[in-house]
């Protein structure tokens, strides 16, 4: 079936951006992915604060995964390759407690350099939630179970390289660190905000209606383009992810994040493509 695509050019900051859609469930974004990321001036000494509970979550989860390693006589970190990873999330806690797409982050940011050795090799990434879980457990006994896959993409195998499985363990979601001494030369990008806001804004203007918002959800994203080899996923899902909370998804409806990342091949054009399911 051949998609009938709406055309827009969409105003963002001082560039010009055109973006296609559906007009119910897939949105286009032309031109090279954006990442989000923190700047600071380091010669300035800018001090980042991280939440101390979600380090510790993020330790848990490459201690985890080294155990595996150790028991399977080998030593972290895995080969550089290229590597998708699957996360499951298992919970009594309310959805709102576990936004999937920052859960994520949390134990990608737990692999990165202990496990992968670089995080941008991580070029799959899905997530899912089964919902709420009605075990009766001990109070002492944590609310939420993880279980976490790796797979090298090179591998025609279907099992993973590295794994654990329905873990308990207290998952932290990625929280914003505090900014010390903050000052005009530490600052998250603005056009980032500009971008989520005005491409869902001309979306909204130019009719397009979401289907299945109301019911469990699952959103595809694959980023492509020159630059995103040298790019994190899950930074680039936390840029374009926002666009469908301001089209009016409720976010503890997604039940599935699925994330990939391909260079541009031959006359391929640099693209960011969001599919609502």
């Amino acid at each position: 079936m051949t998609t009938t695509w709406r055309k827009l050019k969409v105003k963002v900051a001082t560039e010009m951006l055109d973006v296609l859609h559906d007009g119910s469930s897939t949105v286009k974004i032309l031109g090279e992915p954006h990442s989000q990321s923190i700047e600071y001036d380091s010669t300035k000494k800018e001090g980042i604060l991280q939440s101390i509970q979600m380090m510790d979550f993020q330790a848990k989860v490459a201690m985890l995964l080294r155990a595996e390693l150790k028991r399977m006589g080998m030593l972290p970190p895995l080969p550089a390759e290229k590597y998708r990873v699957e996360i499951d999330v298992a919970s009594r806690r309310p959805k709102k407690e576990l936004p999937l797409i920052e859960v994520m982050k949390s134990v990608v940011d737990g692999i990165n350099k202990e496990i992968i050795g670089n995080d941008r090799s991580i070029y799959e990434c899905c997530i899912t939630n089964a919902g709420p879980q009605n075990v009766q457990s001990r109070s002492t006994q944590p609310l939420d179970k993880l279980s976490v896959r790796i797979y090298p993409l090179s591998a025609n195998t279907g099992s993973p390289v590295l794994s654990f499985s329905d873990v308990p363990i207290h998952i932290v979601p990625k929280e914003e660190p505090l900014l010390i001494d903050f000052d005009n030369d530490t600052r998250w990008e603005p056009y980032n905000w500009d971008l989520q806001k005005d491409v869902a804004k001309a979306l909204q203007n130019d009719g397009m209606h979401l289907s299945g918002v109301g019911g469990p959800l699952q959103v595809k994203m694959t980023f492509t383009g020159g630059k995103v080899a040298g790019m994190d996923i899950d930074n680039m899902a936390r840029v374009y992810l926002p666009i469908l909370w301001n089209l009016g998804v409720n976010e503890e409806e997604v039940n599935a994040i699925h994330l990939y990342k391909q260079p541009v091949q031959g006359q391929q054009q640099s693209s960011t493509s969001i599919v609502l399911q």
